[in-house]
């Protein structure tokens, strides 16, 4: 009777589990994305740009703001299989900081060349001469950068991740693990859909935050 309630358990508790390495995780990586976008304000910073001291703070916290509801709203996606064994939840943690790292490079190189964030001019790629667009990428972009950039975001994007990811998951497998620690799921995933939302009282975070200041950089 007991091995049969030990069995009965083990998907909730990975979803305990999962839910709250989710959480670890993108907590981390919204942190990797905000020392990404200081990188990337004092590459792009316009000279002079003392006037834009005043209105950093809050360009800064806005954006810190977006970058928790994407790892919430990946969190929520992911986390049924984030609490089982760590081989298998380092996999999915890999891929989550890859691809996180993946799009800060890319926003990094197309605001260098746009001027602006990331948008829908970025999908007229396949309705152009995809190869003619990729060939003058190739000739115009310093490739050989690009592809260092990228390592080096990628490894330390996954350095951060699966350190505290792995540390979250293994103090839970061994204090999170009576019956009554269940009744937290809920707790969690409110709090996941609260961080997910951006806000804790009106409308949830949306493309019209963006413009968080009066200068457009």
């Amino acid at each position: 009777m007991k091995k049969l309630l030990a069995l009965l358990m083990l998907p909730p508790r990975a979803m305990l589990h999962g839910m709250a390495v989710g959480l670890c995780v993108g907590l981390v990586l919204a942190l990797w994305f905000s020392a990404a976008r200081l990188l990337m304000l004092a590459y792009y910073w316009p000279s002079p740009g003392s006037e834009l001291w005043a209105e950093l703070p809050v360009a800064l916290l806005m954006g810190f703001r977006f970058d928790l509801k994407m790892g919430a709203i990946a969190a929520l996606l992911l986390f049924p299989w984030l609490g089982w064994r760590w081989r298998m939840s380092a996999v999915v943690v890999k891929v989550w900081a890859s691809l996180f790292a993946l799009l800060a490079v890319i926003n990094f190189y197309y605001y260098g060349f746009y001027k602006l964030p990331i948008d829908s001019v970025i999908f007229g790629l396949a309705d152009d001469d995809t190869v003619a667009v990729l060939h003058t990428i190739w000739q115009d972009f310093p490739m050989l950068q690009i592809a260092v950039v990228l390592a080096l975001a990628v490894w330390s994007a996954n350095v951060a991740a699966l350190r505290v990811g792995q540390c979250a998951l293994q103090w839970l497998q061994q204090h999170w693990v009576r019956a009554w620690h269940l009744l937290l799921i809920p707790v969690l995933l409110g709090v996941v859909l609260m961080v997910g939302k951006g806000t804790l009282k009106g409308m949830a975070l949306q493309l019209d935050n963006i413009t968080a200041t009066s200068n457009r950089f």
